[in-house]
């Protein structure tokens, strides 16, 4: 449920948002640019890490075994 506050925020937004055509609203994106470089990396890192872990039990189970 929306306060009035926000509802009224919401209407001027979406007022803006009519105004603008869908050339001019791709000329806007455009403009920026959109770098995942160190999202992309922590992910690699966690994948790693976790892999990394899960190597280490695997062998800690082995070694049990023998």
């Amino acid at each position: 449920m929306l306060t009035l506050e926000e509802r009224v925020e919401l209407e001027k937004l979406e007022k803006i948002n009519k105004e603008y055509s869908a050339g001019e609203n791709r000329e806007l994106e455009d403009e920026y640019v959109y770098d995942n470089r160190l999202g992309a990396f922590l992910l690699l890192a966690s994948y790693c890490g976790i892999g990394v872990f899960f190597l280490y039990k695997l062998a800690e189970l082995l070694l049990l075994k023998i």
